[in-house]
């Protein structure tokens, strides 16, 4: 699967990388894989790098499927800001197709588009001095 995950238990952060040809398969096994980590509690922060991402092979009935996916799961997905930082522009406009999937199928996971990481932390909270 061309996605894997990390989390720091000190920020709550979980840092998701993505690399080659992302499917829906791939999308759908990493939320299943973060519904079911138990080390996770909310609220939780996700950011999301897609900068070693070659193929994005997914459909919008997946992103609507994962965030229909999150409104069953509401609580625990309570508080779940995700930041997807998009390496082109076909990955920013699935991204922010996403998030607008996201709030007409009332998820409680705030997505948001980003094309830097910076950017991403900062609204994630991160970036605190």
């Amino acid at each position: 699967m061309p996605i894997d995950y990390d989390w720091d238990k000190k920020t709550g952060l979980i840092r998701t990388h993505m690399w080659g040809e992302v499917t829906d398969e791939d999308i759908d096994a990493h939320t299943f894989k973060l519904l079911k980590d138990t080390r996770l509690t909310p609220p939780i922060s996700e950011i999301i790098d897609t900068f070693d991402v070659v193929k994005l092979n997914i459909t919008s009935k997946s992103l609507k499927n994962v965030a229909d996916g999150a409104r069953v799961n509401t609580e625990r997905f309570a508080g779940h800001r995700t930041a997807i930082v998009a390496a082109t522009d076909v990955i920013f406009g699935m991204a922010r197709m996403y998030e607008m999937l996201s709030d007409v199928a009332g998820s409680p996971v705030k997505i948001a588009a980003f094309r830097n990481i910076e950017d991403a932390k900062t609204w994630l909270g991160q970036n605190k001095k």
